[in-house]
Protein backbone atom coordinates (compact mmCIF):
# COMPACT_ATOMS: atom_id res chain seq x y z
CA UNK A 1 0.00 0.00 0.00
CA UNK A 2 1.48 3.62 -0.16
CA UNK A 3 1.49 6.22 1.68
CA UNK A 4 -0.91 8.13 -0.25
CA UNK A 5 -3.46 5.15 -0.26
CA UNK A 6 -2.55 4.93 3.47
CA UNK A 7 -3.86 8.50 4.09
CA UNK A 8 -6.75 7.86 2.25
CA UNK A 9 -7.79 4.96 4.04
CA UNK A 10 -7.29 7.08 7.16
CA UNK A 11 -9.07 10.24 5.78
CA UNK A 12 -12.49 8.05 4.37
CA UNK A 13 -13.02 6.14 7.37
CA UNK A 14 -15.78 6.91 9.46
CA UNK A 15 -17.27 6.46 12.87
CA UNK A 16 -17.76 7.45 15.91
CA UNK A 17 -14.24 6.11 17.70
CA UNK A 18 -10.96 7.61 18.34
CA UNK A 19 -8.31 7.43 15.77
CA UNK A 20 -5.54 5.61 16.50
CA UNK A 21 -2.40 8.02 15.45
CA UNK A 22 0.20 6.01 16.38
CA UNK A 23 -1.23 2.55 14.27
CA UNK A 24 -1.39 5.42 11.43
CA UNK A 25 1.95 6.65 12.09
CA UNK A 26 3.17 3.06 11.53
CA UNK A 27 1.01 2.08 9.02
CA UNK A 28 2.66 4.48 6.87
CA UNK A 29 6.31 4.33 7.97
CA UNK A 30 5.97 0.36 6.96
CA UNK A 31 4.28 1.35 3.18
CA UNK A 32 7.03 3.47 2.69
CA UNK A 33 10.16 3.15 1.64
CA UNK A 34 13.05 5.09 3.62
CA UNK A 35 15.05 6.23 1.23
CA UNK A 36 19.10 7.02 1.20
CA UNK A 37 20.48 9.97 3.55
CA UNK A 38 23.60 9.17 1.79
CA UNK A 39 24.79 12.66 0.43
CA UNK A 40 27.45 12.84 -2.81
CA UNK A 41 30.43 14.76 -2.02
CA UNK A 42 29.07 18.05 -3.98
CA UNK A 43 26.02 17.64 -1.73
CA UNK A 44 27.99 17.58 1.18
CA UNK A 45 30.09 20.53 -0.05
CA UNK A 46 27.50 22.71 -1.10
CA UNK A 47 25.43 22.28 2.51
CA UNK A 48 28.94 22.84 4.37
CA UNK A 49 29.54 26.21 2.26
CA UNK A 50 25.94 27.25 3.19
CA UNK A 51 26.54 26.92 7.00
CA UNK A 52 29.82 28.74 6.80
CA UNK A 53 28.19 31.40 5.19
CA UNK A 54 25.37 32.05 7.55
CA UNK A 55 27.96 31.34 10.29
CA UNK A 56 30.30 34.30 8.73
CA UNK A 57 27.14 36.44 7.96
CA UNK A 58 26.64 37.12 12.09
CA UNK A 59 27.43 40.72 12.22
CA UNK A 60 26.68 41.86 9.07
CA UNK A 61 24.75 44.52 7.82
CA UNK A 62 22.88 43.68 4.48
CA UNK A 63 19.29 44.31 2.68
CA UNK A 64 16.23 41.80 2.62
CA UNK A 65 16.15 40.24 -0.94
CA UNK A 66 12.39 38.19 -0.57
CA UNK A 67 10.02 39.55 2.37
CA UNK A 68 11.06 37.87 5.64
CA UNK A 69 7.67 37.06 7.66
CA UNK A 70 7.13 38.51 11.47
CA UNK A 71 7.51 36.16 14.48
CA UNK A 72 9.51 33.37 12.31
CA UNK A 73 6.33 33.02 10.11
CA UNK A 74 8.12 32.61 6.98
CA UNK A 75 11.58 32.65 5.72
CA UNK A 76 13.10 35.08 3.57
CA UNK A 77 16.27 35.59 1.56
CA UNK A 78 18.86 38.32 2.55
CA UNK A 79 21.98 39.65 0.53
CA UNK A 80 25.30 40.41 2.45
CA UNK A 81 28.61 40.84 2.07
CA UNK A 82 30.76 37.58 3.51
CA UNK A 83 33.60 37.29 2.86
CA UNK A 84 34.58 40.03 0.28
CA UNK A 85 31.73 38.65 -1.47
CA UNK A 86 27.98 39.50 -1.97
CA UNK A 87 25.84 35.71 -0.95
CA UNK A 88 21.96 35.49 -0.32
CA UNK A 89 21.24 33.82 2.56
CA UNK A 90 18.00 32.38 4.37
CA UNK A 91 16.78 34.47 7.15
CA UNK A 92 14.04 34.83 9.60
CA UNK A 93 12.98 37.38 12.20
CA UNK A 94 11.39 37.89 15.71
CA UNK A 95 10.40 41.34 15.02
CA UNK A 96 6.52 41.48 15.14
CA UNK A 97 6.41 42.73 11.52
CA UNK A 98 7.38 41.43 8.21
CA UNK A 99 10.65 42.59 6.74
CA UNK A 100 9.86 43.56 3.65
CA UNK A 101 12.10 43.81 0.19
CA UNK A 102 14.90 46.31 0.46
CA UNK A 103 15.00 47.07 4.37
CA UNK A 104 18.13 47.32 6.23
CA UNK A 105 18.85 44.20 8.09
CA UNK A 106 21.48 43.39 10.73
CA UNK A 107 22.60 39.56 10.94
CA UNK A 108 21.96 39.05 14.84
CA UNK A 109 22.61 35.22 14.87
CA UNK A 110 22.52 31.74 13.02
CA UNK A 111 19.85 29.78 13.64
CA UNK A 112 20.38 26.65 12.30
CA UNK A 113 22.44 25.15 9.25
CA UNK A 114 22.72 28.22 6.45
CA UNK A 115 19.99 30.24 8.39
CA UNK A 116 20.39 33.24 9.85
CA UNK A 117 18.00 35.51 12.58
CA UNK A 118 17.83 39.21 11.33
CA UNK A 119 16.76 42.61 12.96
CA UNK A 120 15.79 45.69 11.25
CA UNK A 121 19.49 48.10 11.27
Amino acid sequence: MSLYRSVRAVTGASGTGAIDWDAVAEAAKASTDPGSLELSEAERSGYAADVREARDAVGAVGSVYLTIGANRTRVGKVEVAVSGRITIVDALTDVERDLRSGTRVLVVDRIDGGTVLVEPA
